[in-house]
């Protein structure tokens, strides 16, 4: 498959954002379990499955809330260094 260099930043933003309004709208727990919903989200994103010849891939899951002591955020710069920062940073935490 040859990437598309055509996507940048805010695209791929606005489509977590989509999908994130589609997920919130069409979930209803009452109603059906996260396959349910992956299927929901799917048929919105895309429509006529036999029109497309990629691939993708969604993993949805139920989380239990997290006490505001128990996240963490760190600000990392706009650089491929970043990666390697963010490791060091959270090493620590994860090991103790």
């Amino acid at each position: 498959m040859v990437p598309d260099t055509s996507v940048t930043q805010n695209s791929v933003l606005a489509c977590m954002s989509y999908l994130a309004r589609c997920a919130i709208r069409s979930y209803d727990a009452d109603s059906g379990g996260l396959d349910e919903l992956c299927d929901r989200i799917v048929a919105v994103l895309v429509p006529d499955r036999e029109q497309t010849t990629d691939d993708a891939a969604l993993l949805v899951i139920r989380t239990r809330g997290t006490a505001a002591g128990d996240v963490v955020t760190y600000d990392l710069p706009d650089d491929p260094k970043a990666a390697g920062q963010a490791r060091a940073e959270v090493r620590h935490p994860l090991a103790a």
